[in-house]
């Protein structure tokens, strides 16, 4: 199912990444809503992207949706709040 491999990609991220963030020294004094604003641009862009390519795979040729492995930059700017 395309959720499964979601599933699947999002968890072998995450654990690709998860030394490399304990390894890492964490500032003192961020305040909570700038961490929960990473990690709302750390997952949302990420997911949604995976899905989309996913369920495009699904359905289309694969050359054609490497096409739309070039638009996580677009969900990550989508994301962002404006300054």
């Amino acid at each position: 199912s395309v959720y499964t491999l979601l599933a699947v990609q999002a968890i072998g991220s995450g654990l690709v990444h998860l030394p490399f963030v304990l390894l890492t020294p964490f500032p003192q004094n961020v305040p909570p809503a700038i961490w929960a604003g990473l990690i709302y641009v750390g997952i949302f862009p990420a997911c949604l992207g995976y899905l989309f390519f996913n369920r495009a795979l699904a359905s289309i040729k694969a050359a054609h949706v490497s096409l739309l492995n070039t638009l996580m930059p677009v969900f990550i700017l989508i994301a962002l709040p404006p300054p």
